[in-house]
């Protein structure tokens, strides 16, 4: 149950990176972008591939740092929208996409199976 939720977890991130990330509708025009095309995707893409390779061998250590990171970058990710939205007047104009929420949602749940991936049964 443990490595199911980091595969989920994995899984998600891998998912966010290639879905709409934010949509700019002005004049009836709408466009989209998503974490791939800013670059960032490729961060994820990889800290996911490897939390889940490690998943995969039982590493423990290596999955709870890979999600540490996901987590910090995922952080980044939505301070940096803020920063650039928020404020600006274009809050109507740009809407959050699924990968948007799919990011820190994938983040989140990976965190989560790393964590429990820590701790040990009581016998």
């Amino acid at each position: 149950m443990k490595k199911i939720i980091s595969i989920v977890g994995s899984a998600l991130l891998i998912i966010c990176a290639f879905l709409p990330y934010a949509t700019v509708e002005f004049l009836g025009m709408s466009e989209s972008t998503s974490l791939i095309n800013g670059g960032d995707g490729y961060f994820f893409i990889g800290l996911a591939v490897i939390a889940l390779v490690f998943v995969l061998l039982n590493k423990r250590i290596p999955v709870l740092i890979a999600s540490i990171l996901s987590l910090a970058l995922m952080i980044f990710e939505v301070v940096d929208y803020a920063d650039k939205i928020g404020g600006s007047g274009l809050d109507d104009y740009i809407q959050k996409g699924p990968g948007f929420f799919l990011m820190i949602a994938g983040a989140i749940v990976l965190f989560i199976g790393a964590i429990m991936g820590m701790i040990k049964k009581q016998d």
